[in-house]
């Protein structure tokens, strides 16, 4: 098992520096901590797609806050449904 972090935050006149500290006293790796910085309108995430790139079976993703990972009920969903595997998926 492997842990991975996320950080995420809406606007670039936000710091990330908190959720990132929160990760690392977590005890996740600097090198395996992924980020994104959104402005509106831009719904690119970059790090989110790398870190699903990267995450495999039993391994461990923490957020400081869930709704960091989805920006809203729907993302989140969507993101649930993108990670589990097609046998499962019904």
């Amino acid at each position: 098992m492997r842990l991975f972090g996320y950080a995420r935050v809406s606007t670039s006149q936000q710091s990330l520096d908190t959720q990132i500290n929160t990760l690392k006293e977590a005890g996740v790796k600097p090198s395996r901590i992924f980020s994104d910085k959104s402005s509106e309108g831009n719904v690119k995430r970059d790090g989110l797609n790398l870190l699903r790139v990267k995450v495999e079976k039993g391994d461990v993703v923490l957020v400081k806050k869930l709704d960091r990972l989805g920006r809203d009920t729907a993302d989140m969903i969507l993101l649930g449904l993108a990670c589990v595997p097609t046998q499962y998926a019904g």
